[in-house]
């Protein structure tokens, strides 16, 4: 209430005073002394602060100096996981160790240091001159030398239990001896014990095994190559069911290839045909079913027409070990 009085005395004073300029100063000086706030002023007058009665705050934490060296030494730097360039996806610029397409697995065997049969000096030579074909057409090799029958299916199951991870062309070679009996294709393991065709279930490897193998690994397509078609390495019986080479292949994996180094019920020459398919496998360019035309051409010329390798076709496609001709369309790569 006392402002207002206070205010029109102010306009009343500056209206008829010959000096405003001195009044002026004068009210404000008074004003100001009274607590009334000047418009032209941007701060406000503070309050008094109350006195309060608490006791005095108690004392929380102290300030600490800490360097920036010190931080960087309390909290752990983050280290980015190192990615290898064969498992990155999704980049078009990765880089991989893998062979390029389809991976290819591959399992030898090759007996020739057999106890109870006669020794074939060529089987395991040739499964090495074909190891470092293989190889240098991008293939992952097994080699298994002169086996026991425990270890041939060992052998066997490790190789299904590969392919059922990778989904990979499956490649199985064997070399040695083998024989027919009954219409079933048997692999005769070194150690082989065999005095007739009777113990020939249970002493050596059905060839089915193979076939059963390949069928349940998920691999993408099967090669089977048997360079087993010698003579009938069995003694003689009375009830002779054995007989002169391998015979056709009954049980057979889907989107598969079975070859013979000589065709169904012939004698394969050892130390030919294996060596001739090693040196024409790194051709590249060329499907199987080509490649094989090659070799079953240049196998009957050295064997002055004695032997002709047989195959089994039963592909879905062509097959390329090596890679595809130029001329061949290239699949379009979709974006993950």
């Amino acid at each position: 209430m006392r402002a207002k009085p206070l205010l029109f005395f102010i306009i009343i004073r500056l209206f008829v005073s010959p000096n405003a300029q001195a009044d002026w100063e004068s009210i404000l000086k008074n004003a100001n002394q009274s607590g009334i706030r000047d418009s032209s002023n941007s701060e406000s007058p503070i309050p008094p602060k109350k006195k309060l009665s608490h006791p005095a705050p108690v004392k929380i934490a102290e300030k600490v100096e800490v360097s920036q060296n010190q931080v960087e030494s309390f909290v752990p730097k983050y280290k980015a996981p190192k990615i290898d360039s064969s498992e990155a996806s999704g980049g078009e610029e990765t880089q991989s160790s893998l062979p390029p397409g389809q991976p290819k697995e591959a399992l030898l065997i090759a007996n020739g240091d057999y106890v109870h049969f006669g020794k074939l000096p060529n089987p395991v030579s040739d499964a090495k001159l074909l190891v470092k074909s293989l190889q240098q057409i991008g293939f992952k090799v097994t080699l298994v030398q002169n086996a026991s029958r425990e270890s041939m299916l060992e052998a066997l199951q490790s190789f299904q239990d590969s392919l059922k991870l990778s989904h990979a062309l499956a490649l199985f070679h064997y070399g040695g001896h083998g024989v027919q009996v009954d219409g079933h294709n048997y692999l005769i393991p070194t150690d082989a014990d065999i005095p007739d065709e009777r113990k020939v279930t249970t002493r050596a490897v059905d060839l089915d095994e193979v076939m059963t193998t390949l069928d349940a690994s998920r691999s993408s397509a099967n090669v089977v190559i048997l360079d087993a078609c010698r003579d009938n390495p069995l003694p003689a019986t009375m009830t002779r069911s054995a007989t002169r080479g391998l015979t056709v292949v009954q049980s057979k994996p889907k989107n598969s290839l079975i070859i013979f180094a000589a065709e169904a019920g012939s004698r394969a020459n050892d130390g030919l045909f294996t060596p001739t398919l090693a040196s024409a496998i790194t051709k590249p360019g060329k499907s199987l079913s080509q490649i094989m035309k090659d070799v079953r051409r240049e196998v009957f010329q050295k064997s002055n027409g004695t032997q002709t390798p047989g195959e089994y076709d039963q592909l879905f496609e062509d097959l390329y070990l090596y890679s595809q001709p130029n001329n061949q369309p290239k699949i379009p790569q979709t974006s993950s």
